[in-house]
């Protein structure tokens, strides 16, 4: 399942602008040109874990298949003499101990191989090769997640990114130059610029075991731009103008529940402007 969208206050705004500066024409070209940011996980994940003995109601630790770990033991001990209770002793027993791991991306992969979702590849335990991959459109909206592998096979994950953030600062500019020689045909450039930078809250879910996934809460940043991308000459040039994110970063992360605690950080690259279909040739390889 694909779960992966950007939400943001002033995205009308933001794609209207990036619309204004961007011609008909140059959205009609054959490449469905794209970005893809590679994505890093970083996460530790800190939970409490039982050490006590398993204890029967007369504290005796059971063994076998009864033995196991906990976090509390309540027996009561009586001293007898000459078959009379002399004295009783009740005792509650606490104990625990915090555990930390790592959950990244050598986590997730193992994980979805496991589960089938990914393909064994390679040498045990199949994680060589992988990458964790965010795809946007031409709008620079995130369109989904992907696990891609050396061999450009390319499998959806079910990891999401979502943010709301504040602009802090936008630029946009557009020069158009009409040349008009005494011999020859009239022609016309344009050079266009947009450039965005975000900052605010940010959610994100990563995939967990038995198909559950970590809700975490942090601080977004990030931003984009417009890069030109230029097919053909003459009468058949053709500009697109395709917005690609800066790298961004959700950190100060937060998230867990009773007894289980997550901190770290997800950064995702600087977008690379790819031919989509091209990257994607290799879906479900």
């Amino acid at each position: 399942m694909i779960n992966l969208c950007h939400q943001m206050k002033f995205q009308s705004f933001l794609l209207g602008l990036f619309f204004m500066f961007t011609s008909a024409a140059s959205l009609s070209a054959q490449t469905n040109w794209g970005s893809t940011g590679l994505t890093t996980v970083s996460l530790t994940l800190t939970f409490e874990q039982q050490t006590l003995p398993l204890k029967d109601e007369f504290g005796k630790i059971l063994t076998g298949d009864d033995a196991d770990l906990t976090f509390t033991n309540s027996y009561t001990v009586t001293t007898l003499s000459n078959g009379n209770p002399i004295k009783s002793v009740s005792t509650n027993e606490v104990g625990g101990k915090w555990v930390a791991y790592k959950w990244g991306n050598a986590e997730i992969i193992r994980l979805l191989v496991e589960s089938g979702s990914l393909q064994q590849k390679g040498r045990f335990p199949y994680v060589a090769g992988w990458s964790i991959y965010m795809i946007y459109d031409v709008e620079g909206r995130a369109t989904g997640t992907v696990a891609r592998h050396t061999d450009k096979t390319t499998i959806p994950i079910n990891l999401a990114l979502v943010w709301n953030a504040g602009v802090r600062a936008i630029s946009a500019k557009t020069v158009v130059t009409d040349n008009t020689p005494l011999v020859g045909a009239q022609s016309r450039t344009e050079t266009r610029s947009f450039t965005s930078v975000l900052k605010g809250p940010g959610t994100a879910t990563v995939p967990y075991f038995d198909g559950n996934t970590l809700s975490l809460f942090g601080q977004y940043s990030g931003g984009g731009r417009v890069i030109p991308k230029i097919q053909g000459t003459g009468v058949n040039r053709v500009t697109t103008f395709v917005y690609t994110n800066n790298a961004q970063r959700l950190s100060t992360i937060v998230g867990g529940s009773e007894g289980f605690a997550i901190e770290g950080s997800i950064s995702v690259a600087a977008g690379v402007i790819v031919d989509l279909d091209v990257f994607n040739a290799g879906s479900g390889n």
